[in-house]
């Protein structure tokens, strides 16, 4: 430990200190027996000054900068060395200056200060020891004659709380921040004076100065704003038996200084510089059991500071005794505690496991397996604050033999099912069910089984689990499997009018309508088809079917029970037809000839006589027609036959008109040889309106009637012949047909 000598400035006498911590109380010599070399880092926080050394150890110096007080260096060659600590506005110089001194005494105040000042000045600079020099200006009340100027103001604390400091008492202290802005403030009888808040930002420049009451200046010295960041520490959480526990917590700034306060008591805790701080067990008071309120302070070099108020908790009472369950060879060891416990079981043969007690206060470790009847476990349950338990025990019991188990499940035909078998008498029985649900069971005293579900009952793995008195467990598996395939019910179409001459075929113009089933098997899915390919090829549809496209469909219903077995419903057929027929075609109409014509294959063709009177007839496979002449027609009457299909749907009206004249025209073809390989034809006709058509090889040619009884087809018209002789046919068709 570096030795320390602290000097009053008002006596000359040495003051009295313990250790390496102590507290300033008057302006004083600080001598410390260590050569500047042998100094790692000199720290400021508020008016507290750190003194670090390389070998580690520290010097705490409490309410150094709240008064003109001065640190000297001593080297092993005993030379000593003024230390000139901090600049002009309080901040720590680096690198600190120093000054040879050939005794403390130009330090102190019964020292000619004007044999002092020139050499220290020069050296050091005012800001470091301006408090030092004390005025020699005459100390009558009339100012009028004082021209000696104040002593330049000292700053001692210059952080985020405000700047602060010492100077000629009465005399004003005037800051200029860096825009000009003035703040001012007197000094008291006291010598000192403080401006709150700091007028200067972090890093500003700015001046002080001192003026007196006799308008005397100082001179501007240069001055920057402080650190003015607060520190931040936090309290780590603790829960301890520990009445005198340690603490410790987290802080952003490596060089702070932490104090922790606890039931009015304040500690000094260790910056361990990495972010961390702590303090060591057995440094505060002995707390009693509960909730304890701690505030840690963080203090920079600056003074800047900040307090969180945290809590510990101290709990020296010692948890229940934890419970446990039967013991047996098997089974995990298992029981309950206070919740949160740390709980650690010790085998017989020395063995432990350990778990953690949930929240309801239940535990479970692993049997280990190696357990014989009649030895002993114990447990002892731990709680957070290192708190533990009297241990429990208990005595292994070795039954370790399941229960005899057997049953089955049988899927009866109406869709129900039976549960039956064997157990160990007094056991008790549980069976779930494929989906997880329990199925109610009866086990008589010897042990039968017994037990039903009603239909639909699931196919699939039954689960039955059987324990013994002494909580040993069988579980035996039955499958229950059903085949048979579910009640298909009856499909119908719903809201469908099935409309044509038919009103069962299923065709119909209606092309909007609802599939519906009956009579399906309970608890069973449905699934509705459609196929629009004869029955070849099916895909899912919904029961409401609307806007329904003109073409022919089959339905059927897919119907799927509990357990997956399927069947079909029978189809049912339906052709949509929405498109009204084409309008009949009448042949020519004549007095005393069937009406005919053609119209879609298949329709209906009414005929609508002059008179009023209908008759009816079916288009057949190639379309054609034909009603009886009713007999009674007159030229120019008016016939009309309208169609209509299948579905109902009704054609545009075609019509005719009756022609008296049943006189069939007379034409003749002329004799004709030629060499001409298209030659062209003629004739005579007594019909100068009949159409005249030339047919040769099957293929008809539309011939001129020239209109003077005569016809003619044009040279080329006929397809290229072969030498020879053709048989041609030549018809005359009037007006009548």
């Amino acid at each position: 430990m570096a030795d320390i000598s602290i000097i009053s400035k008002e006596t000359a006498q040495q003051v009295e200190h313990i250790g390496n911590s102590f507290k300033l109380g008057e302006p004083v010599v600080v001598v410390i027996d260590v050569a500047p070399e042998e100094v790692a880092s000199i720290d400021r926080s508020g008016n507290n000054l750190t003194i670090t050394l390389k070998n580690g150890e520290q010097i705490y110096i409490e309410n150094y900068f709240a008064a003109d007080n001065s640190l000297v260096f001593k080297n092993d060659q005993n030379q000593l060395l003024l230390a000139q600590v901090t600049d002009a506005s309080g901040a720590i110089l680096d690198p600190i200056s120093y000054l040879n001194l050939e005794e403390v005494t130009p330090l102190l105040y019964g020292a000619e200060s004007e044999a002092f000042v020139p050499w220290l000045v020069g050296a050091v600079g005012i800001g470091g020891l301006a408090a030092a020099v004390t005025s020699t200006s005459d100390s009558s009340d009339d100012t009028r004659n004082d021209i000696t100027p104040p002593q330049k103001p000292i700053i001692t604390e210059n952080n985020g709380d405000g700047l602060s400091g010492t100077g000629e008492a009465g005399s004003t202290v005037i800051v200029k921040d860096s825009q000009g802005n003035q703040t001012e403030t007197k000094v008291g009888e006291d010598g000192k004076w403080s401006i709150e808040p700091n007028p200067l930002n972090e890093g500003e420049q700015g001046t002080i100065e001192a003026v007196d009451p006799a308008g005397n200046s100082s001179g501007q010295s240069p001055v920057t704003g402080g650190d003015q960041t607060v520190p931040q520490a936090t309290l780590d959480t603790l829960v301890t038996n520990d009445t005198t526990p340690g603490l410790s917590g987290t802080v952003n700034d490596p060089s702070a200084r932490i104090e922790v306060s606890i039931n009015g008591s304040t500690y000094q805790a260790i910056n361990n510089g990495d972010g961390s701080w702590s303090l060591a067990d057995n440094i505060i008071s002995v707390l009693p059991e509960g909730l304890i309120n701690v505030t840690v302070t963080a203090t920079d070099a600056a003074g800047n500071r900040s307090a969180v108020t945290g809590s510990i908790r101290i709990d020296t009472t010692a948890p229940a005794v934890p419970l446990l369950d039967a013991v047996n060879a098997t089974d995990p060891i298992s029981g309950t505690a206070e919740a949160g416990a740390r709980i650690v079981v010790t085998y017989p043969n020395g063995t432990t496991a350990s778990t953690v007690a949930d929240p309801a206060g239940n535990w479970s470790v692993a049997n280990p397996g190696n357990l014989s009847d009649g030895q002993q476990i114990s447990v002892v349950a731990s709680d957070a604050a290192g708190n533990s338990s009297a241990p429990a025990s208990a005595t292994v019991e070795a039954d370790i033999t399941a229960p005899s188990l057997e049953f089955i499940v049988i899927i009866n035909t109406d869709g129900s099912a039976t549960l039956s078998g064997t157990t160990e008498p007094g056991a008790t029985l549980i069976v779930q069910g494929p989906n997880g649900v329990a199925v109610p069971v009866t086990v008589t005293p010897d042990g039968s089984i017994s037990g039903s579900i009603a239909a639909p009952a699931l196919a699939g793995n039954y689960t039955a689990t059987a324990t013994d008195i002494n909580g040993n467990i069988a579980i035996d598996t039955a499958t229950a499997t059903d085949n048979i395939a579910p009640i298909p019910g009856s499909l119908s179409l719903a809201d469908f009018s099935d409309t044509g001459i038919s009103l069962s075929d299923g065709i119909s113009n209606d092309n909007t309508f609802n599939l519906t089933l009956t009579g399906q098997e309970t608890g069973s899915t449905v699934v509705y088809q459609i196929s629009t390919d004869g029955g070849n090829t099916w895909v899912a549809t919904t029961a409401a079917q609307t806007g329904v496209a003109d073409n022919t469909y089959q339905y059927r219903a897919v119907v799927t029970d509990v357990n997956g077995n399927s069947s079909v419903t029978d189809t049912v057929s339906v052709t949509v037809d929405t498109a009204a027929p084409a309008a009949p075609e009448l042949d020519p109409v004549n007095v005393t000839d069937p009406i005919s014509g053609t119209a879609e294959i298949g329709a209906t063709v009414t005929v609508t006589f002059p008179n009023g009177t209908i008759a009816t007839t079916l288009a057949d496979e190639s379309g054609s027609w034909s009603v009886a002449n009713p007999g009674g027609l007159t030229n120019g009457e008016v016939i009309t036959a309208i169609a209509t299909d299948p579905a109902g749907n009704a054609s545009l009206s075609g019509s005719g008109i009756v022609s008296a004249d049943i006189t069939a025209p007379v034409v003749v073809l002329d004799d004709s040889s030629s060499r001409d390989n298209t030659p062209p034809l003629s004739g005579t006709v007594n019909d100068t309106a009949a159409r005249i058509v030339v047919t040769l090889n099957g293929t008809d040619y539309e011939a001129v009637n020239n209109g003077d009884g005569t016809w003619t087809l044009a040279d080329n018209t006929l397809p290229v012949l072969q030498d020879g002789t053709y048989n041609l046919t030549v018809r005359a068709i009037d007006q009548a047909g």
